[in-house]
């Protein structure tokens, strides 16, 4: 990140439990304001597993970051556009590529917003994201913050697996209402989990089914 100022905020750090875009907007802009390049220590979202990150999402996808460009979108809050190739679509409308905006990045003139929780994606990366429906502003969230964002790794082998990044999450575990600290790097199997996706399409899509819509 050349020509950026890194300066963390005196307040505590923010804690981010499946937010709404409105509040997320509304935690940036006062978080932008007079600094160069804003962080936050650790985001904190709902542990979910793969069922639960299929349930939630508007759109699910594999796909490759062919271009990515930050800039100042509505509110003057700091966003970045991704267009993506898509390879494989698990929920939503399949296209052939999709451009999605993101809030976060960096711009040109080294002012920048990091979110706490929030997953990197960088260009020529290929990725299984797992997205929330478009704010009034065209915005989209991951889900469960970093938990839905999968790095695609293509291994000399020809073996390919997905690793996940939630350095700097916390989970909320739904059963003990506790906070744990999400493992830094984790790997998985790329038959398994798209497998377990497969499966939770299959089974929202028939309860979409039963219950009409």
């Amino acid at each position: 990140m050349q020509g950026c100022t890194k300066t963390r905020t005196q307040r505590s750090p923010m804690r981010l439990l499946l937010p709404s875009i409105g509040i997320l907007v509304a935690s940036a802009l006062l978080a932008t304001q007079a600094l160069r390049t804003t962080s936050v220590e650790a985001g904190t979202a709902r542990k979910m597993d793969i069922a639960a990150l299929v349930d939630a999402s508007d759109i699910a996808f594999q796909g490759t970051v062919l271009t990515k460009h930050a800039r100042l979108g509505a509110n003057k809050l700091i966003e970045t556009e991704y267009v993506f190739k898509v390879e494989k679509t698990f929920w939503g409308e399949e296209l052939k590529s999709r451009s999605v905006r993101i809030p976060g990045g960096v711009l040109p003139d080294g002012r920048g917003l990091i979110l706490a929780g929030m997953p990197t994606l960088a260009e020529r990366e290929e990725v299984v994201l797992f997205l929330s429906k478009s704010s009034g502003g065209g915005l989209r969230m991951p889900i469960g913050l970093a938990q839905g964002k999968f790095a695609v790794e293509r291994l000399e082998n020809g073996a390919t697996r997905l690793v996940r990044d939630s350095s700097q999450l916390q989970l909320a575990n739904p059963l003990t209402g506790k906070l744990e600290d999400a493992p830094a790097r984790s790997v998985h199997g790329y038959a398994q989990v798209t497998g377990e996706i497969l499966a939770a399409v299959a089974a929202r899509k028939a309860r979409n089914q039963a219950s009409g819509k």
